[in-house]
């Protein structure tokens, strides 16, 4: 059985738009997308804007507003949140043995001090693609009607996190307000 999975951008447009190297494995780097699209996208965007764009994409129909989303917000972010995913698990191989780090002879793995300082970088980058998205969403929503379709009633959906009011916390008291 094969199952046809639909991404926001192609494989190689993302190797060639991101520090991902060339010669990477395209059946990992599908696999990474799959998971950062449905964990770290769809919560953003919401399941039905998320669903809405993903068949314009596939159906070639993305147009106005959408396309904007797309080509100037998303792919931006998809790009850091799948080098994110590849710093923690690019290296690895799962095995029968379990899971192995690959290491060419001629490479010199980071330490976890080097990754962990990479990790960081990516993760303040994603940050700020995120809050682009959430903005360019929050300002547009008018335009934008898949943006507020969240259905509570179905499970299945998952919710706008940009639609969210975001608690702040005390530093003192580490209790929420809203």
């Amino acid at each position: 059985m094969s199952i046809v999975r639909k991404y926001f951008i192609n494989i190689d447009s993302l190797k060639e738009l991101s520090l991902i190297e060339n010669n990477t494995e395209s059946e990992k780097i599908s696999v990474m997308l799959n998971r950062v699209q449905k964990t770290s996208l769809e919560p953003v965007l919401g399941t039905p804007l998320f669903k809405k764009l993903l068949e314009d994409i596939d159906n070639e129909t993305l147009s106005g507003i959408y396309e904007t989303l797309v080509n100037e917000y998303i792919i931006d972010f998809l790009i850091v949140c799948c080098e994110l995913e590849y710093v923690v698990s690019g290296a690895n191989k799962m095995m029968n043995m379990g899971v192995a780090k690959y290491n060419p002879q001629d490479t010199q793995v980071n330490t976890l001090q080097a990754n962990n300082e990479v990790r960081d970088n990516l993760k303040k980058h994603r940050q700020s693609y995120r809050d682009s998205l959430v903005g360019y969403l929050q300002d547009n929503e008018d335009n934008i009607p898949e943006y507020a379709e969240y259905n509570c009633q179905n499970a299945e959906e998952v919710e706008p996190q940009g639609k969210e009011h975001n608690p702040y916390f005390s530093i003192i008291t580490r209790k929420k307000f809203r």
